[in-house]
Parts: C-alpha cells; structure tokens; sequence
C-alpha cells in the first residue's frame, strides 16, 4: 500500500506540473503575440527542440524558473533549509526529543502539503522506527542514550556479557534511537571508549557495577589466540571443527572469548589469511604464535597422513603377509573400522579406514592435485592409478597367478571357473543355534596359501580375459605384464574341450 500511494502522489503531482505548463505556455504565447520577440532568449537545454514558440516561451521569468527547477519536484517535501542524507538526523545533537521533533514535523509536512491524499511519510512511525537502522553502530550517541540500553540488557539477563552481535530490540526497554542498532558492536570499539568513557572515572564505576567486560576492547585477535589455547588445554589439539562456537557461561574460558565463532575463524586463517595479510606488520609473529601451539595450516595433510599411517598398521597388524605375497599388496575391506583394541593406538579406534580408501580410489580424495603421495600410497603396497583401479587389479591377478603357478609347478593353466577358496575353518561342537556364528570358529589353517584378501577371487575368468580380451596388456606396461605371465608359466592357447577331471 505505501507503494501504491507514493505512485498516486507522484502521478498527481506530474498531472498538475503538466496542466500548469500548458496554462503558462498559451498565457504566454498570447503575450508574445502582442508585445512581439524582442524578449532576450535563453540558451535551450540539450535535447530540446529549436522553435519560434519554446524560444519566446524561455524568455518569460516563470517559466525560467520552471526550466531551472524542472528536476526539483522529484525531491520530497522537506523543512525550508533541510535535505535528505544516509543518516536522515545529524550526529551532533541525538537525543530521544530530536526524533519527536522530527516526527511531529514530518507529520505536519504531510498534511500541508499533500491535503490528504498521502505522502511517502504518512506511515510516520514505521518511517521514524528505521531511521535508527542507518546507523551500523551508535558510537555517536549520548552517553546517557547508550547506558539506558545497557541497563535495559542487564535488567533482562542479569549480567553484561553481549552477544558477539547484538541489535537491539524494539521494544519500550531500550531507547527509541538503539532500536535496531548493534549495541556490542558499538560499546566494545575502541572509538566509543575513547569518546565517552575515558578520563571519565565515574562512568568507568558504573559499567563495572553492571560487570561490563573490559576485555573485549583489545584486539581481536588476541581473543582468538588466547580461545585456541584454551581449545588445546581441553581437547589436545587445535583441530577446531568449523561449526564449533565458545559456549556461554562456560567458565573454563574466559567471559571476553564467549560467542567467538573460533571454528569459522580458524577457517577464514587457514584459507583466507584473516589477520595474517600482507600488509599486516604483526603477520610475522602472529604465524609464530600459531605454529608454537600446533596450528594445522593444511588439513588435508594431517588427514592423509592419519590415513597412511593407519593403513602401515593395517599391513602389519590385520593382514599377516607370506612369503608368497611377494607383490606387497593391501586391500582393505570397505566395511573395515579400526576396532578398539590394545593392537591400534587409541587415536585411531573406530577410523574408517576401508571408506577412506574406497573414496581414494573412486573420488581421488587425498590425492587429487597431489600426484607425489600415489607413491606414498604405493610403497604401503596401496596402489591407485589417478583414481583407477586398473593397477590394483592386475597386481591382484599377478598376486594369485604366482600363488598357482607356485602350486603348480610353474604352470598357469587356469580352469575358467577356478576362484581362490578359503580356508576351511575349524570349529568345536556347537548346538545348532550356534552353528552359524563365530564364536564356533576355533581357528583356521595357518599354513594357507592364499592370502585373505585374495579369498574368493575369479582368477580363472580374470586369466580367461586376459587371453581373449586382452585385458590389463593395454599401454605402456603391456609387455612387463605379458613376460610377468610367461614367468609364471601362463597357457596362452590351451587347448579346447572339456578338462578330465583329476
């Protein structure tokens, strides 16, 4: 509707500017005709069209006052002398009595001038209510204004620990100017203190008497230093989770640290350099502070580090290699979480280490756009190439093959349906509700040849594709795999038929 009504105004106000123009236009012309053009003519505004008539128009005085005002009724109506600014009421004198002054003047502007019909500022009260909202902080209010809402907070939460951001609310609590105006934005800048407080030993006794906190007027960042030495002391490191923020009557950390979102600003160190810039003469010594307690500038690192190191336990405590496990090979289940046992560290109980390494394999995590640690993962005997599976298949195949031939006696004549069996487990007499659990099983065969992640492979239709597809004998290390099969004594063109059965 206030929309609807700032139309109507300015379609009246065009429609009778428009009238007005024309009744002057043929009074004048009228007095031209008789007196003649010997009037002096005005230099026409750019755009305008030369002609007897505008030209004897321009000479007359009304009508230059038209032409020089002609973008002055687009301006609202204001006090003789006032203009319109960002702040709407100056910074001198703001008091609770200026806004009532300037409503009740606003009120009578809308009613002289529009006789009725309705201004931009007939919805005075709404229009008063967001003056306060141009100011981002009242570092330029009266003293008087400002402790009035600090009381206002204290009396609703009985302390005077503000919020990191605090606008305040309309409601008949706070002053009228503050409605809608930061309060701790303004209270703990430096600036307001300097304005209001300093040298000023009577207001210092009456915040303290509210337990104004006086911290919060030193830098931020020693607020966020000194929250992150508070995170280690609790949690062992400084690995602040993004979302993570001080809680509130929390007395481990201290009133000035409460509501620092301290994971998003350990975000915006680490990946915008906030507080670290170039142009900062403390960046030095700052990236010092942060190093002595153990700051992670690359998180991806740490993580891939974490994974390395527990997939080296992973080789060495869950999967016990033979020597005829000469290729080094690990394969980690995808379901496989680190148990909590004596074995693992305590750091690394309930890791997802088979996920990690099926997101490395699929969705290059850890590795993309860092190519060195592929060797990295290759000397743990964890094969990834650029996110294929291609090499951590063949090294199966080729794993299994020797395993064969070595059975064999140096011959790799694989049947089709051949798959690496499992050993045959040993279990006491159980009841038959037990059959089917582990905790029948006593143990298994020590001495089996296959390796456990090789359980269950289809070396013979891997070997068959090889032979008739040509599978893995693509690329560059087609010929080292073509002589690793003739090694291992591979039947290139065995013969057809069906097998006699041994």
């Amino acid at each position: 509707m206030p929309i609807l009504l700032i139309i109507m105004v300015r379609l009246r106000l065009r429609l009778r500017m428009l009238f007005v123009h024309i009744f002057l236009s043929a009074t004048v012309i009228a007095m031209v005709a008789k007196k003649g053009s010997n009037e002096k003519q005005l230099s026409l505004p750019s755009g305008w069209k030369s002609s007897s008539a505008t030209i004897s128009i321009q000479g007359h005085q009304r009508v230059k006052e038209i032409i020089e005002n002609r973008h002055a009724r687009r301006n609202p109506h204001l006090l003789d002398g006032e203009t319109i600014t960002d702040n709407c009421i100056g910074n001198d004198e703001i008091t609770e009595q200026s806004i009532e002054e300037r409503r009740s003047s606003l009120t009578r502007i809308s009613n002289n001038e529009t006789n009725g019909v309705g201004s931009r500022y007939n919805n005075n009260s709404s229009y008063i209510t967001g003056m306060s909202s141009h100011y981002s902080n009242g570092i330029n209010f009266p003293y008087d204004l400002t402790i009035h809402a600090l009381r206002a907070f204290y009396n609703e939460y009985t302390h005077l620990v503000l919020p990191r951001r605090y606008p305040c609310p309309k409601n008949s609590y706070y002053p009228t100017i503050w409605q809608g105006v930061d309060l701790a934005g303004t209270v703990y800048n430096m600036r307001w203190w300097q304005q209001h407080v300093k040298e000023e030993p009577d207001r210092v006794s009456e915040l303290n008497k509210m337990g104004f906190v006086w911290e919060r007027l030193q830098p931020e960042w020693n607020l966020i230093l000194e929250s992150l030495i508070v995170y280690k002391a609790l949690n062992g490191n400084v690995l602040v989770p993004s979302n993570f923020t001080i809680p509130h009557d929390d007395d481990r950390w201290s009133k000035a640290c409460w509501g620092i979102g301290l994971g998003s600003s350990v975000y915006k160190i680490r990946n915008r350099g906030d507080h670290l810039g170039v142009n900062n003469p403390n960046a030095f010594s700052r990236r010092k502070q942060l190093n002595s307690i153990g700051f992670v500038w690359d998180v991806q690192e740490l993580r891939f580090t974490k994974f390395c190191t527990a997939l080296q336990l992973f080789g060495r405590i869950e999967q016990q290699r033979d020597i005829t496990m000469q290729s080094g090979v690990l394969k980690v289940p995808s379901q496989y979480v680190v148990p909590r046992n004596s074995c693992w560290p305590s750091d690394m109980w309930n890791y997802r280490l088979g996920e990690r390494c099926t997101q490395i394999r699929q969705k290059e995590l850890y590795i993309k756009g860092h190519p060195h640690r592929l060797k990295i993962l290759a000397d743990l005997g964890f094969y990834v190439a650029g996110g294929s599976n291609n090499n951590l298949r063949w090294l199966e195949v080729v794993h299994a093959a020797a395993v064969y031939s070595q059975m064999n006696n140096n011959s790799l004549d694989v049947p089709t349906k051949f798959v690496v069996p499992a050993p045959p487990r040993r279990v006491d007499n159980c009841s038959l509700e037990d059959q089917d659990t582990r905790s029948c099983v006593v143990g298994s065969d020590d001495a089996w040849p296959w390796s456990e992640y090789l359980w269950n492979f289809p070396l013979g239709q891997r070997l068959r594709d090889i032979r008739v597809k040509g599978n893995y004998l693509k690329g560059k290390n087609s010929n080292a795999r073509r002589q690793q099969l003739d090694a291992l004594g591979f039947n290139w063109k065995p013969k057809h038929g069906r097998r006699s059965k041994e």
